[in-house]
């Protein structure tokens, strides 16, 4: 599914509340934002959704510059594990072109690779993610968040989606799911309705 079938394809929903979309270069969750945004301005949905981004705990790049991103907007909520990163709420078009600009101008300090990527998700396994001023902005423009998730996390998610949807997605096709349950279990639901993308099928017992 594409950007632009995220936001026309919504079930019959009229309006979508959160996107949570897992992240490795960043490609899938940018051409979505990049959709939605389309259909906004193009009055065919009357908000953008709430964007939160997951990535599994042994492979966040993203998760890990955008809490050092924000730290210029505003205090980052984020435990030891490193589980949560989010805004209080929408930041500004002006605020975010300044500190996105900034960090674009000494990137080797935000977005640089991951030291020892490890994770069950081999499809989102890139070591930086390449979208990361563009999904930074989306972040910041919907209140949305930046969560890391467990690899137990990630394979409770997989088997509770197979249960749900018949889909036998991989494990990297079930992240954005375990961000939901994630999210959740933290307290810090997203807003409903939720689009979930299963973007990976396990293929002759490949996982």
């Amino acid at each position: 599914m594409g950007g632009f079938g995220a936001a026309d394809q919504q079930c019959g929903v009229k309006e979508l509340g959160s996107v949570v979309v897992q992240v490795g270069g960043g490609a899938l969750a940018s051409v979505i934002l990049t959709g939605l945004r389309y259909s906004k301005n193009s009055a065919e949905i009357p908000c953008i959704p709430a964007l939160h981004i997951v990535q599994a705990i042994g492979c966040a790049p993203l998760a890990r510059c955008y809490k050092r991103l924000i730290q210029d907007v505003e205090s980052a909520d984020m435990d030891s594990a490193g589980v949560d990163v989010r805004v209080q709420g929408p930041v500004g078009a002006e605020q975010r072109k300044q500190v996105i600009g900034a960090a674009a101008a000494s990137q080797n300090e935000f977005m640089y690779p991951w030291e020892d990527p490890h994770s069950v998700t081999h499809g989102v396994f890139d070591d930086e993610a390449y979208d990361w001023a563009h999904l930074c902005d989306g972040m910041m423009e919907t209140a949305g968040s930046a969560s890391l998730v467990t690899d137990v996390t990630i394979r409770q998610a997989r088997a509770d989606g197979k249960t749900a949807s018949e889909v036998t997605m991989c494990h990297t096709g079930s992240v954005g799911l375990a961000g939901v349950q994630h999210i959740r279990m933290m307290g810090k639901a997203p807003k409903e309705p939720i689009l979930v993308v299963f973007s990976g099928l396990s293929r002759d017992g490949i996982e």
